[in-house]
């Protein structure tokens, strides 16, 4: 784990390692604590599990992405990535070699890069199956997943229903039916996997959780963060920000998110052998699990 960032003490700040509150508040220390200015230097300090520590100097990169904001939170830097498993991973997992299996991830839902992650989507219609990988991603605006799902689901679902103390908002599914060339288009119909992990919330939740319960994915990884309360952010006099919920979300059954999280339909990742080099236990999972629809297809 990290030890200090020139000089300020990570595990001090966050004594209470295990929770998952605390996964956050380290995961903003440490961004906090690595900021300057672009090839500037710091020294990090790493400590085992034994205690012993070793010093490395690091040198600030830019970061990968685009700079946007949410609310009252300082700049930060969204991607998309997206990757096809190569002949030699399908190999390593003794999988036919001829399949194209593509994997989908993004660090945040916001509409900064809902251009990157559509044209990612449509360049792989073709494919025998996709993987969503949103571990580690928080969330963000909430009305992205309708249309992420469209990618996904050629119907006007549901995945969820919000509901305030004035009003009742549906997340229907949007089915993307052509590109932004104006092409025309059907959405992805072949096997869909979804990667979760603690550090999935929010619109993470919701999205997987829905499609998840409209029978269209199957989760895989450890179970969710179980944050996904609509909220909003309000500057106090103090100069401090307060997060809170107006809204309650139920999934398409009438199911809460909320302190539960969205559970893995197949666990995966909890032994420390997952964890190899090289080694990516969700994701290898979903392959084998894509890989399985077309056999038993050819078996009926």
């Amino acid at each position: 784990m990290v030890k200090s960032i020139d000089g300020v003490d990570m595990i001090a700040e966050n004594s209470d390692s295990d929770t998952m509150t605390a996964k956050y508040v380290q995961e903003l220390i440490l961004q906090g604590a690595d900021t300057g200015e672009i090839d500037s230097q710091e020294t990090w300090v790493f400590q085992g599990a034994l205690g012993d520590t070793i010093s490395k100097p690091m040198t600030r990169a830019r970061s990968e992405g685009i700079s946007t904001k949410l609310g009252l939170l300082p700049p930060f830097q969204v991607r998309c990535d997206e990757r096809v498993l190569s002949a030699e991973e399908l190999k390593s997992l003794s999988l036919p070699q001829d399949f194209n299996i593509v994997v989908i991830a993004f660090n945040i839902w916001m509409p900064a890069i809902a251009q990157q992650v559509d044209e990612a989507f449509q360049r792989h219609l073709n494919a025998d199956g996709i993987i969503i990988d949103l571990r580690g991603n928080p969330g963000g605006a909430g009305g992205m997943a309708m249309g992420v799902a469209g990618h996904v689901l050629d119907e006007p679902k549901s995945l969820g229903t919000m509901r305030t103390r004035d009003a009742t908002l549906e997340f229907k599914v949007n089915p993307r039916r052509s590109t932004s060339k104006g092409e025309r288009v059907q959405p992805f119909d072949g096997p869909v996997a979804i990667v979760v992990d603690p550090l999935s919330a929010s619109t993470s939740e919701i999205f997987a959780g829905g499609l998840q319960k409209l029978g269209r994915a199957r989760v895989f990884g450890r179970t969710s963060a179980g944050a996904a309360l609509p909220a909003q952010m309000k500057s106090l006099p103090s100069g401090d920000a307060l997060l809170f919920a107006f809204a309650n979300f139920t999934l398409p059954d009438g199911s809460t998110i909320e302190g539960v999280g969205v559970i893995a339909d197949q666990p995966t990742g909890t032994r420390r052998a997952d964890w190899t080099p090289n080694q990516d236990a969700d994701v290898n999972a979903a392959a084998r699990w894509i890989t399985t629809q077309y056999q038993s297809v050819e078996h009926q």
